[in-house]
Formats: structure tokens, C-alpha cells, sequence
């Protein structure tokens, strides 16, 4: 492993925090603050709106790049296994994204589960998505060059807005790029064993965050797990960023062959590392690598 990510890792595992599944969820939302990162990223400013929805107000934050525009737009959609996150704990990461990539980035404060299951922060990404389309141009964003990013759940709701835009004719998207994405509610994958443990990311995390999103043995519908859809054809050129010591590592890689059979432009990178590390920018030279890596792709979408 990545020597920084190591140390960073050991530090987790000798701090005593208890597990995640044993701690009430209000209680760890109240303490995110600490997986919060610091940056240094320059950016013409940022702004807090609100849209209406179908299913009522949605959130946004909008980053604007200094330069003189139109820019390319980045529509983020945050992890934290559908329960954890907002618009703070990702907002490093996308003043990063604005900066490196000099694009429009905007992200989504989705409804969270499991006041919020499945699909409802996913329709509200989806509505999010078709706004952000329809009014980038007020904030001096191209509207003919929109990229949906997400990290691990995030991931998987940007993979499930791109399958429903397609499957509804909104060919919208120049690209999406999936930051070590959920994408498979299949525990049987080899790296769900490999890393069940002792990673950051726990196999029985990723199981209780699947049970408060969709509940216990929930039949597996549309959307729900992007890599059961029937086809991928017609999705837009694709980049998948993979932890190599991920519980979520190998249904990624499986996304990444799947996509390369139904004939879409995929690009799989791996990265000796752990799974969230592009939110530990400010300590890891192998996150800020990742970040250099996704903005190149943006900067010629």
C-alpha cells in the first residue's frame, strides 16, 4: 500500500472509534465534521441554492472557477453509504475539482436514508440533474458539456442518473467519472473478503448502509444496482477511480468490463490505496494524483 495511506490507516485503526453500524446515526452525522479535509484550492466563489424538485426542495452549492467561461459543468454527488454527508463534508474536494479542472462544479444535498430510502435521494439526484441542465447558463456554465462525478454512494447514484437518462432519451452527459463506486448489492465479490476488515471501509459497513438505504433482502429493481441493468450501451465515456484495498474494489472492476463490452469508452484507474482517499487531499500525494487525473479527463470531455 501507499506508504502515506498506510500511516493514515494505522492512525484510524488504533484511534477506538467504534464501529459504524454500532453508533446511532444521529450521532456519527453529528460528528463528521471530522473526516471533513482542508484545502488551499483558489475559486471565484461558491454559492448555496435552492430548486424545487418532485418530491419538494433540493439543495445545491455552486462553484464557480476564476476565468471568463463558458465552463465546463460538473454536477457531484456526495458518499456516505446513502445515511452520512453533505454538502460540508465534500465541499474540499469540490473547491479541488473547480480549481484543477476550471469547470462549474455543482453538488447535490440529496435526502438521506433511512428517513430517505431508496429511490428517493436517487430522484432527487435525477431532478437535480435535469435542473442543472436547464440553468448552468445563469451561472456561466456550457450546457452542451455536462459531467455527473460521484464518490462510493455517490458513485453509485451517478451511475444510476446516467442509465435513467439515457433509458428516457436525455443524452445530456459528456461523461461520467465514478469515484470508488457502490455499484453491486452482492456481497460475494472476492475483495469483500480480501478487505472485509481493518481498511477504513468494512464489509459490514457497506451491509448496514445497503439495509438503511433499501432495506433487508430488498428485491433488486432498476437503478437500484447499476451493474444488474440489462445494458450499458449508450452510456457516456466513463472513468472509474478504484482503491486497490476496497471492499467495493472488484464489482468496480466489473462495471469497468462490462461497460468496455457494451462498447463505451471506460477508463479503470487504480490506486494503491484505500477506499474515500481523494477526501484526504491535504494528506495524501496519491488522493492529489487522482484529482490531477480527473480533471485532465474534464478539461477534454
Amino acid at each position: 500500500m501507499d506508504q502515506q495511506s498506510q500511516q493514515l490507516l494505522d492512525s484510524m485503526n488504533s484511534s477506538g472509534m467504534p464501529p459504524l453500524e454500532d453508533t446511532q446515526i444521529k450521532h456519527i452525522r453529528s460528528q463528521d465534521s471530522q473526516f471533513f479535509h482542508s484545502t488551499n484550492a483558489h475559486i471565484a466563489q461558491s454559492q448555496d441554492v435552492t430548486i424545487t424538485g418532485t418530491q419538494g426542495v433540493i439543495s445545491l452549492r455552486i462553484y464557480t472557477p476564476f476565468g471568463v467561461g463558458p465552463f465546463n459543468v460538473i454536477v457531484f454527488i456526495h458518499g456516505g453509504g446513502w445515511v452520512l454527508g453533505n454538502l460540508n463534508s465534500h465541499d474540499a474536494l469540490c473547491r479541488q475539482l473547480c480549481e484543477k479542472s476550471e469547470s462549474l462544479v455543482i453538488a447535490i444535498d440529496y435526502r438521506l436514508a433511512p428517513e430517505h430510502p431508496y429511490p428517493e435521494p436517487l430522484v432527487d439526484c435525477y431532478d437535480a440533474v435535469k435542473w442543472i441542465r436547464n440553468n448552468c447558463q445563469t451561472y456561466n456554465g456550457n450546457s452542451q458539456s455536462i459531467v455527473i462525478a460521484g464518490d462510493s454512494a455517490g458513485g453509485n447514484l451517478s451511475a444510476a442518473v446516467a442509465l435513467m437518462l439515457r433509458d428516457r432519451g436525455f443524452n445530456i452527459l459528456k461523461a461520467q467519472i465514478l469515484i470508488y463506486p457502490v455499484l453491486d448489492y452482492n456481497f460475494t465479490h472476492a475483495s469483500y473478503t480480501t478487505y472485509e476488515t481493518g481498511y477504513f471501509l468494512t464489509t459490514q459497513n457497506m451491509r448496514w448502509f445497503w439495509e438503511k438505504y433499501v432495506g433487508i433482502n430488498p428485491e433488486i429493481v432498476l437503478y437500484m444496482a447499476p451493474l444488474y441493468a440489462k445494458s450499458l450501451a449508450g452510456l457516456p465515456p466513463t472513468l472509474i477511480i478504484a482503491a486497490q484495498h476496497d471492499p467495493l474494489y472488484d464489482e468496480g472492476k466489473a462495471y469497468a468490463q462490462a461497460l468496455k463490452k457494451a462498447d463505451v469508452v471506460v477508463q479503470h484507474n487504480n490506486y494503491d490505496t484505500i477506499h474515500c482517499f481523494v477526501s484526504w487531499e491535504d494528506a495524501l500525494d496519491i488522493a492529489r494524483a487522482a484529482i490531477a487525473d480527473i480533471a485532465q479527463l474534464i478539461k477534454h470531455v
